[in-house]
């Protein structure tokens, strides 16, 4: 088995998404009073979408699973399928280019499994255009991923819906119970096909988002 890290470097001065939503910030603690040796330990504050993070439908719809609940089976060594699908800045990615890519893996069911969308924006991770210029999904890719029962899908886009033209197709999404894993990062020293996927949330209860530890297993 290989391992592949694909979860985003997340450091202060990294992107974040608008207000309310604010910067990742880190400082160090004080050495405590009790302890006579060196003593380091850090503090951090951030938005639970930050850096690559899982997400439930209680993000848009009330009273649904917490990352807290979501079931490991989902979350460790979920059979998943990667696409590599190279797509430029503003560009939109519609359900026929994605079953074109799935044609080319063999068109395998996605019943219950995970999918990953590489798409190679995660290289703009520090740039300023990550947020403002990436690619993103048409409303029939949202209609394809429920009719289809994907239980994950992840990209390296921060945004999935249009900036410009917004369809709210999540909200789709979301009425699946499918989890989202974003933005993922590195994923292009993944092999296009068939993996494993490891993305734990943290068990912070109360919250529809928390960061993960995206891990790709080949």
């Amino acid at each position: 088995m290989k391992y592949f890290d694909i979860s985003g470097p997340v450091r202060p001065g990294i992107w974040h998404y608008d207000a309310p939503y604010f910067p990742f910030q880190m400082q160090s603690l004080s050495k405590p009073k009790w302890e006579d040796f060196p003593y380091y330990a850090e503090s951090i504050n951030m938005p639970m979408q930050s850096g690559t993070y899982i997400e439930t439908a209680g993000h848009v719809f009330p009273g649904q699973l917490t990352t807290a609940q979501v079931p490991l089976e989902r979350t460790v060594l979920l059979p998943s399928y990667c696409l590599q699908m190279p797509t430029a800045a503003n560009s939109k990615i519609t359900k026929e280019m994605i079953v074109d890519a799935l044609k080319r893996i063999g068109s395998p069911s996605l019943v219950g499994k995970g999918l990953i969308i590489s798409t190679g924006w995660f290289k703009h991770w520090f740039e300023s255009d990550f947020m403002t210029d990436g690619p993103y999904f048409s409303a029939d890719v949202m209609e394809f991923i429920v009719e289809s029962k994907v239980s994950l899908l992840g990209s390296d886009m921060p945004y999935w819906d249009s900036a410009s033209e917004p369809t709210g197709h999540l909200l789709t999404f979301f009425k699946s119970n499918a989890l989202m894993l974003a933005p993922i990062y590195g994923t292009d020293q993944i092999t296009e096909g068939a993996g494993q996927l490891i993305a734990i949330p943290l068990a912070i209860e109360g919250t529809s988002a928390s960061p993960v530890r995206a891990v790709w297993v080949a």
